[in-house]
């Protein structure tokens, strides 16, 4: 079961390079409590991994029912991508920079993407949920110049969050501080938080994509190695 779930993990780490850019999840000076979904701080209406009453594992076609029914997103806009297995979906104005994904295996929800147009720190996600197990980084390419796509998890409570940052030739490390605003969640099958179980599953090549995982240690300056 571990390593099925964590195939999904990677999957979906990898799939998120895809829909940041999707989703053009973008901060402003909006506070986190004027943004209509508070559900990762308050778990309100239910706790991660579920959001709005959906979770990994529920049917594909519940999933959709209870989507069009949220009523901060904007139902006009969820669209299916055959190709990919994911509805996406952008949030009603004046949040209509962002919106969600959600990924389908087998007629059934594996994860789901959220972005967050609004100002949740790094800092109020650990006190909420205590420090995180594990970070990873992926370096991409994409046509504004590399950026390092930094996500930060709680595998034992099923989701991740993630933040970017651009990146150049000679960058050494990302920089995470207690101030570092979210840009996207995601929730997944919780499992046992291993690490090492995460990158044995992680096996196959990534291409352009480099990837670095580390223990969590705190905050500041993570080196690319």
């Amino acid at each position: 079961m571990a390593g099925r779930t964590t195939s999904k993990i990677v999957l979906g780490l990898l799939i998120a390079v895809v829909i940041g850019t999707l989703l053009a999840a973008c901060h402003s000076s909006v506070a986190y409590g004027d943004f209509v979904d508070q559900s990762l701080i308050t778990g309100d209406p239910c706790e991660p991994p579920c959001w709005y009453g959906i979770e990994p594992g529920i049917e594909e076609s519940e999933a959709y029912e209870i989507l069009q029914d949220i009523s901060f997103v904007d139902s006009d806009t969820i669209e299916f991508v055959t190709h990919d297995s994911i509805y996406h979906w952008r949030y009603s104005e004046p949040f209509s920079d962002s919106g969600g994904a959600l990924i389908i295996e087998n007629e059934k929800v594996v994860s789901i993407h959220y972005g967050l147009p609004c100002d949740l720190t790094l800092a109020e996600v650990i006190e909420t949920y205590d420090v995180p197990s594990w970070l990873h980084i992926n370096i991409y390419r994409q046509s504004g110049g590399p950026k390092a796509l930094v996500t930060i998890a709680w595998p034992r409570n099923g989701f991740h969050v993630q933040f970017s940052e651009k990146v150049d030739r000679y960058s050494t490390g990302a920089e995470i501080y207690p101030d570092t605003l979210i840009e996207l969640v995601t929730y997944f099958e919780p499992y046992d938080g291993s690490m090492e179980t995460l990158v044995e599953d992680a096996g196959a090549d990534w291409g352009q994509y480099e990837q670095f995982y580390y223990e969590w240690t705190g905050y500041g300056h993570i080196d690319f190695k």
